[in-house]
Formats: structure tokens, sequence, C-alpha cells
């Protein structure tokens, strides 16, 4: 089925749909640069409300499992791609991405050069887009694209009720603002003893419960729109122990009083180097907004791309902050030592 990728300027690609075809979606473009974890990234809630364009021209190629998702639920509103698989090859394979997206009502557009739509994005800053099986003409266009909202995208992922994680080791709090499965597996893996709190829990109530450590984790949207929030982790630095991972990472520097400005390009592998020693990790990454004002904060990892701040860290206020997924894989990720380090502490 023929269908189309529009974006807010008027520009417009041609492809052919998959997954769910029974609606038009609406959302806020960005690309990942990645080569697997396809399963992964679909299922991050930090991409809520977004249309996702994998830049790597095949998608599907080991197929999907019910082991990998990142949530219960799939938070972002459409997938595109150059070209899907529709017959994986891999002794995991449950299902192919076709009929994933199709259960879980996910559009999606193959047939894109994504990597010329990557480039375009970026150079264009056109950055709102819709997936649909009819051209829009320019004003019921607008009245779409100002109809989205997603600025309530951490409320919208965040679990509903407190949960709990019994184990023997270090007792971690998780607030959650959109957390990745993966934070809760790596913590389980070193037997820590988990709660994990909504987004909209007070933080009276985390402080009250003395924990050994607070993860403000990973998450959806711009990190100016969650001030509220910001304004509670104001209250408790120096208080407790404070990790900061992605969205809770800028919101922690926020906190602490840097400034946030856009960063289009970290959507992917990116190169770190640890300050101290000198030595290179490669690490995942997923954010656009990267920081300014930086004097209230010691970076402790560089991107060697850009050579913005990738980590850091204010041990006045006992805080660590990693924009990049340091819980990446429980068990096999390059950059698990620097969550290890606070975690053994």
């Amino acid at each position: 089925m023929k269908t189309y990728l529009q974006l807010e300027d008027g520009s417009l690609f041609e492809g052919t749909a998959f997954g769910y075809k029974g609606k038009d979606v609406v959302g806020e473009l960005t690309y990942n640069t990645s080569m697997v974890g396809q399963q992964e990234l679909i299922t991050d809630p930090a991409y809520y409300g977004q249309l996702l364009v994998f830049t790597y021209p095949l998608i599907g190629t080991y197929g999907f499992n019910l082991t990998d998702e990142q949530s219960p639920d799939i938070q972002l509103k459409g997938v595109i791609c150059r070209e899907k698989i529709d017959h994986p090859n891999n002794f995991r394979y449950e299902i192919n991405i076709d009929n994933y997206l199709n259960y879980h009502k996910i559009p999606g557009i193959c047939g894109i050069d994504t990597r010329a739509l990557s480039r375009y994005l970026l150079d264009h800053h056109s950055f709102r887009g819709i997936i649909t099986r009819k051209p829009k003409t320019e004003s019921e266009l607008k009245t779409l694209l100002d109809d989205m909202d997603l600025s309530h995208g951490v409320f919208d992922v965040t679990c509903q009720e407190k949960i709990y994680y019994p184990g023997k080791g270090k007792d971690v709090a998780v607030w959650d603002f959109g957390l990745r499965k993966s934070l809760i597996d790596y913590l389980k893996a070193r037997d820590c003893s988990i709660t994990q709190y909504p987004a909209q829990t007070s933080f009276e109530k985390i402080l009250d419960a003395k924990h050994d450590l607070l993860i403000l984790s990973s998450g959806p949207g711009n990190p100016t729109m969650v001030q509220d929030i910001i304004s509670d982790i104001e209250q408790i630095l120096g208080k407790i122990d404070l990790v900061g991972i992605g969205l809770g990472a800028q919101m922690l520097a926020r906190a602490l009083g840097c400034g946030i400005k856009f960063l289009p390009g970290h959507k992917g592998s990116q190169p770190i180097m640890d300050l101290k020693t000198k030595k290179i990790y490669h690490s995942h990454q997923n954010y656009q907004y990267g920081l300014i004002d930086e004097k209230p904060i010691e970076p402790s990892f560089i991107n060697l791309l850009d050579q913005t701040t990738a980590a850091f860290k204010a041990k006045d206020y006992r805080a660590w902050g990693f924009l990049f997924q340091a819980e990446e894989d429980p068990y096999h990720g390059e950059c698990n030592f620097v969550l290890d380090e606070r975690i053994g502490e």
C-alpha cells in the first residue's frame, strides 16, 4: 500500500506502508544510527510521541521477541525505514517487525532513503511530520501538528504505583521518568533492593524512605518542560547520593544550575572519553539536549565527535550524571562500570 511521510515544511516522501495500516499518525521526527537493538529502540519510552527514523538500511533481520522489550507498551508513533525484512533468521526470533508493529497498532513506512532523510532533518530542522495514506493540504497539516502535545510525556510513560523488587544488596530508589527495563535488569543482576517510584511521587516521600542511592531515570522530552520535577530535585541535592541517566542527568544538571541547548546528532553509537584515564569507550546515546553554563559541574566524560559533556559529577552535592545509556546491557555493557562504581560505594 502506498503511503507518505509529510514534513511540517511540506516536504513529501513516498513509500510503502507496513505494520498497522489503519490510521495516520503525527509525531516529532528523530533518528537513530544503530545497526542493532531495533526492538529495544522501538520500545524505549524515551521515544514517546516520535516518528523514529532508522538510518541503517535493513531492519528486522533477526526478528523480535517478548524478552527484549524495554517497556510493556510502545510509546513512539511510527517507524520509518529503508527496507524491512519479513523472514528473520535468529534462534530467539518469535515475530517479525511487520506483525509486531501491527499487533501494537504502530504504522510504519519503508522505501524511504533514511540516510538522506536524516541529513535533511539536520539541515532544515524540520522535526515534525505525519505518516499518511493521503497527503494533507498546508492548513490540514498545520492543524494536525498544532494539536500535537508532548509536554506530559514523562507522566504518560511512568509507572502508576510504587513497585518493589527485593534484593540483599544496596537499597536503591529509582525515580521513574520513563525508564528502560534494562535499568531494572542491571540492578537485579547486582542483587540490589529496588524501589521504583512514579514520576509524580513527592521528594519528601523518597527521602523519608532513607535509601542508599536515588537514580533519576531516562525518559522522553525536553528537560525544560518538567520544571516542577527539577525543583523537587533541587530540594534533595546533598541529602542522598544521586545518579541521573539520560533525561534524569539533564534534569539533575538543570537543578545544579546548568543550562540546556538543542544538540542534534546524539542518536546511536558514539565514542566517549574518560577525562581522568583518557580511555575511550563505545556508548549508546539517545538525547538531543546538551549542557551549557557548566560551572556548577565537573565534566567526567566527553563526546569525541563534538567535545560536548557526556557525563559529569558534582561531588559537593553527591551527584553524578550520565547522558549516555549507562545501563545498556546488565552483564556485558562496555560502560556499566560507571554505575558499578556508584553501586559499589
